[in-house]
C-alpha cells in the first residue's frame, strides 16, 4: 500500500511542477465516485440556461462562482471572491478576488476581467436565458445592454453595472437595495468561466466547460459524463491538504440497465454505484431485501422544493380569483400522496418551503374543502353567466400519472368545471410553452437553490413580467403582477435585520397563497442509499453537495 501511496504522489506531483506552492496530500486522496443523477442528456452546459438548472445540478463539482452555500451550515460563504463588501443600503457591493485560482485549461488565471466578461454575457439575446431573467431588475445597465444587443448593438462598456476595479476586484451597482445578492450570485446561473467557452461564433461550445471548479470535464457521452481531479483547485482542507481528495467522479444518467431498484442493488453490490438515488417508500421494500442493508446507510431529508400548481392569472380563465379558489380548495393533498407516493414526501399544509424556520408555523396553503370549493365554483358560473360543464387544460410535463390524479381530483370534487390533461412530453416544448404564457395551469416542480423565502418569492415579483406574450416570462409563468405583494417583496430585499425581513416574506407569501395563484400541492423528500465508506457527503435541504471534500475511508494510516 506504501508503494503504490507513493507512486500516485510522485505523479501528481509530476502534473504540478510547474507551481511554485508545494503541494500537501492526504491519505484520504483517491478513489472514483460513481453515481446516478436523475436528469436529461444535454452536450452544451451554458449556465445561463435555467431550464439546465437540475441538468446543471450535475454540473457543480465542475463550476464555481464567486460566493458559495456551505452545505453544512446553509450560509452564504466565499468562493472565488475571498471577501466581499456592501454600502449601508446594499445598492453597491465589492468582491475581491483570490489571486490563487486558475482556470481548468491553459493554465489562466481568473481576474475580474473574467467575471465582467461572464456577467456581461448575461446579457446576451439567447433563448432560454434565465440568468439574465434573474438579474435584469437587480444590476443596473444589464436591460440596457441587453436591449441594445437585442438591435445589433454593442455598448462598449457592457453592463455600466459591472465595474472592474483592478485585476482583483470587481464591482456590482444594484437598481435597488438588495442584502441577499452575494447569496444569489452563488447560484450556478453566476458561474464564472473562461472566455475561450465560446467558440468563433460566439456559441457556447459542446462538451466543453472550463471554470474553477475541484473537478473537470474529461468526458460526455449519452450514458455517463465523467470527471478528474482538478490538480489546480485552489481549496485546502484544514491541515492544509490539497483538494479534492477524490481522483474522479462518474455520473450515469442514461443507462437501461440500471432502470430498476433491483439492478441499482446489483450494481451498488458489486462496487458499480456508491449511492442509490430516490429510495422512495415504495422501492424501500427492495432494498431492504438486499442481504447487506443497513439502516444507517440509508438517509432522507425533506428538501427546500416543493410540487405545485400555477395559474396562468395574466389572461381567462384563471384570471378569475373565484376560480383558482375552486381548484385549490377541490385538492385533496394528503390522498394525493397516499394513493402516488405511498407515504413518500409530504403533502403542502403549509406555504412554500417545509424546512424554514421563519414563518412556517403561522403560514398554512389553503386546505382541502370540498364544499368552500363548490362555493367558489358557482360564484364563478354565476359571474361568466355560464351553467354547462366548463373544461380546461392542465398542462404537464411529464408523469402522466401525477396528472391523472390531479385531475380526478379536481373533477371529483367540482360539479361543472373539469379539466383534461396536455401531456407534454418535450423538455424544450413544455419550457417553451410555460416561458411563452401558453398553458392554463401546469403542474410542475421548484428546487430552491440559496437558503432564503426569496429563492421562490422572487420568481412572483411583477418587474419580471414583459410587455408582451411573444417575451418570455422565464422566472414569472404564472406573469403575476400585484403592487402590494411587489411592495413587501422589495421591503425585504432590502431590510437588514432577520426578523423584519421575515415579516416581509411571510406578507408578500401570504398574498400569495391567499390569492390562489398557486396551489402548493407536497414538498419533496430526498433520499440515499450510500456507500458506508463514502465520507463527508452531507444530507441537506438544498441537495448542496461539497464535491472537493468527499473520500472513501480506507482505514489508513493519519493524514500527511
Amino acid at each position: 500500500m506504501r508503494i503504490k501511496s507513493t507512486i500516485i504522489i510522485f505523479l501528481i506531483l509530476t502534473l504540478l511542477n510547474g507551481c511554485k506552492e508545494e503541494i500537501k496530500l492526504s491519505n484520504k486522496n483517491g478513489g472514483c465516485l460513481r453515481m446516478i443523477k436523475p436528469t436529461f442528456h444535454r452536450t452544451n452546459f451554458d449556465p445561463r440556461k435555467i431550464e439546465l438548472t437540475e441538468f446543471l445540478n450535475s454540473f457543480d463539482c465542475a463550476y464555481e462562482s464567486l460566493t458559495r452555500i456551505s452545505p453544512t451550515t446553509l450560509k452564504t460563504e466565499p468562493a472565488i471572491a475571498e471577501s466581499w463588501s456592501s454600502n449601508n443600503n446594499c445598492t453597491s457591493f465589492n468582491f475581491k478576488l483570490r489571486k490563487s485560482i486558475f482556470f481548468h485549461h491553459d493554465n489562466e488565471q481568473l481576474t475580474a476581467h473574467d467575471v465582467k466578461f461572464c456577467f456581461d454575457k448575461i446579457g446576451d439575446t439567447i433563448k432560454n436565458n434565465g440568468a439574465y431573467d434573474i438579474m435584469k431588475t437587480i444590476i443596473k445597465g444589464l436591460e440596457e445592454f441587453y436591449n441594445a444587443t437585442k438591435n445589433g448593438k454593442t455598448l462598449q462598456n457592457g453592463v455600466s453595472g459591472v465595474r472592474v476595479i483592478n485585476d482583483f476586484e470587481v464591482a456590482f451597482d444594484l437598481i435597488s437595495p438588495n442584502c441577499e445578492f452575494p447569496d444569489i450570485i452563488s447560484r450556478l446561473n453566476f458561474a464564472i468561466y473562461s472566455k475561450n467557452s465560446y467558440n468563433d461564433k460566439g456559441i457556447f461550445k459542446d462538451n466543453y466547460i472550463n471554470a474553477a471548479g475541484p473537478f473537470q470535464l474529461k468526458n460526455a457521452s449519452d450514458s455517463l459524463y465523467v470527471f478528474e481531479k482538478n490538480l489546480k483547485y485552489w481549496r485546502k482542507d484544514e491541515k492544509q491538504c490539497q483538494l479534492p481528495y477524490l481522483d474522479s467522479i462518474i455520473y450515469i444518467h442514461k443507462i437501461d440497465s440500471l432502470n430498476t431498484m433491483t439492478s441499482k442493488i446489483e450494481a451498488f453490490d458489486n462496487h458499480k454505484l456508491d449511492i442509490i438515488p430516490n429510495v422512495s417508500a415504495f422501492n424501500m421494500s427492495y432494498l431492504v431485501k438486499y442481504e447487506k442493508f443497513d439502516q444507517e446507510n440509508y438517509h432522507s431529508v425533506i428538501w427546500d422544493g416543493h410540487n405545485l400548481l400555477t395559474f396562468n392569472v395574466s389572461k381567462p380563465p384563471f384570471n378569475n380569483k373565484n376560480l383558482r379558489l375552486a381548484i385549490t380548495h377541490s385538492m385533496n393533498k394528503e390522498l394525493l400522496i397516499d394513493s402516488i407516493w405511498q407515504g413518500e414526501n409530504w403533502y403542502a399544509n403549509y406555504g412554500l418551503s417545509l424546512s424554514y424556520n421563519f414563518y412556517n408555523d403561522t403560514l398554512f396553503s389553503l386546505p382541502f374543502n370540498p364544499s368552500l370549493a363548490l362555493e367558489y365554483e358557482k360564484k364563478y358560473l354565476n359571474e361568466i353567466n355560464k351553467n354547462q360543464d366548463t373544461v380546461y387544460l392542465l398542462a404537464i410535463r411529464n408523469f402522466d400519472w401525477l396528472a391523472q390524479h390531479t385531475k380526478r381530483f379536481i373533477n371529483m370534487n367540482l360539479q361543472n368545471i373539469h379539466v383534461e390533461v396536455r401531456l407534454v412530453e418535450s423538455q424544450d416544448i413544455a419550457y417553451n410553452n410555460m416561458f411563452v404564457s401558453d398553458f392554463e395551469f401546469v403542474q410542475h416542480g421548484y428546487l430552491k437553490d440559496i437558503p432564503s423565502p426569496s429563492s421562490s418569492l422572487s420568481t412572483y415579483y411583477g418587474k419580471l413580467v414583459p410587455k408582451s406574450f411573444e417575451e418570455q416570462s422565464i422566472q414569472n409563468i404564472a406573469r403575476y403582477k400585484n403592487a402590494t405583494y411587489d411592495e413587501y417583496y422589495n421591503k425585504a430585499m432590502s431590510e437588514k435585520d432577520p426578523d423584519k425581513q421575515a415579516n416581509y416574506f411571510y406578507l408578500a407569501e401570504k398574498l400569495l397563497i391567499d390569492s390562489a395563484v398557486i396551489c402548493p400541492v407536497y414538498y419533496y423528500e430526498k433520499s440515499y442509499y450510500a456507500n458506508p465508506k463514502l465520507k463527508n457527503f452531507n444530507y441537506n435541504s438544498l441537495d448542496i453537495i461539497d464535491f472537493s471534500v468527499l473520500y472513501f475511508n480506507k482505514n489508513t494510516s493519519k493524514a500527511l
